[in-house]
């Protein structure tokens, strides 16, 4: 069952944001109170939660801080864009994730709820043009700090509902299982060693608002940066090291990668699939066996079981030949999206 925290938005007059540094304009205007009820769209419940590791609901749905910006939808005039209403809510004020208000003022606005900004401030004299042009940064995700954002534009009288969802930022991918089995081939016997997995063409930095955004910043391009994979407040979040061997008995200990939506649904030497690559050697040669992840979604979680049986590629942006490894691809609700199998 979904947990439905009512929040009402606030601030006549002056009011500021995080650290006082964005300041409303608002002229003097009815009064509107604003009950804002907000969800997230997948099954599970928005809960404040404690803990540690990955792949856990509850705690993927940590709330943090809850952040409402309300600005005036006026085109045409002086006040259009204006910020009208904001709040922002730590976790000490979300025991109970409800009877949360605020004000604004009558009329038509575009409100936005962002949880868990990964910021402590905002840019002087926000406007609606200057906040879509915030940015979601990859490398500040975390487990139990996963940006949310949603919104939804409405007229707003004395006292108004509004509801809409929020959806989290990042798609996960997970690496469930790697069997190397080269039974019946010239390697018969043989096992896969130092045994790496990692995302590439990860998408990094999107516009915070709506995420929309391909290729503003694009992580491990084509290959593996070591560069790239220094800052992040998850560790290995594109990239972690597997096993100093793998063989047909197989190693299943679960493995998470994060990474931005990539919509990409056909590639050019520029613009590239987001894959998840399991490299590692064999018969000390290093193979590579990438796997594309077409249009990667945010919110999605991506389930893959991998069987390996011939040698791969020494690219590890290019698909590996048939026959070379069997993959088992499936899409698991953070949104419900229907699995499929993959064979290669």
């Amino acid at each position: 069952m979904k947990k439905l925290f009512m929040i009402a938005m606030a601030a006549a007059a002056v009011c500021s944001c995080a650290k006082g540094n964005v300041v409303e304009n608002i002229e003097s205007q009815q009064e509107s109170t604003v009950y804002i009820t907000i969800k997230n769209d997948d099954s599970a419940p928005l809960t404040r939660a404690s803990g540690n590791g990955h792949g856990t609901q509850v705690q993927d749905n940590t709330i943090n801080t809850v952040e409402l910006f309300i600005f005036r939808v006026n085109p045409g005039q002086a006040d259009d864009g204006i910020l009208d209403g904001y709040k922002k809510f730590n976790s000490s004020e979300l025991e109970t994730l409800s009877n949360l208000e605020v004000k604004s003022t009558i009329g038509k606005k575009m409100i936005y709820a962002v949880v868990n900004s990964h910021r402590e401030s905002w840019p002087t004299g926000l406007t609606r043009t200057i906040f879509e042009q915030q940015t979601a940064q990859l490398f500040k995700e975390n487990i139990k700090d996963f940006l949310m954002v949603g919104g939804k534009e409405a007229t707003l009288q004395i006292s108004t509902n509004v509801s809409f969802q929020i959806s989290r930022m990042v798609a996960r991918v997970r690496l469930n299982s790697v069997v190397a089995s080269f039974e019946n081939t010239p390697y018969a016997g043989g096992a896969l060693k130092n045994v790496k997995a990692y995302l590439i063409n990860a998408h990094s930095e999107k516009y915070l608002f709506d995420g929309s955004g391909n290729g503003l910043k694009i992580l491990n391009s084509k290959q593996y940066v070591a560069n790239d994979n220094i800052g992040s407040a998850m560790p290995e979040i594109l990239y972690e090291e597997l096993s100093a061997s793998i063989d047909k008995s197989g190693y299943s200990i679960p493995h998470y990668f994060y990474c931005y939506s990539n919509p990409l649904e056909t590639e050019t030497e520029n613009d590239r699939f987001t894959r998840l690559v399991i490299e590692g050697e064999l018969n000390g040669t290093k193979y590579y066996y990438p796997i594309s992840l077409k249009g990667i979604a945010r919110n999605s979680c991506y389930s893959i079981d991998v069987k390996i049986q011939r040698p791969g590629s020494q690219n590890p942006d290019q698909d590996v030949a048939m026959g070379t490894m069997y993959i088992s691809l499936e899409v698991l609700g953070w949104n419900a999206i229907p699995g499929s199998t993959v064979e290669f």
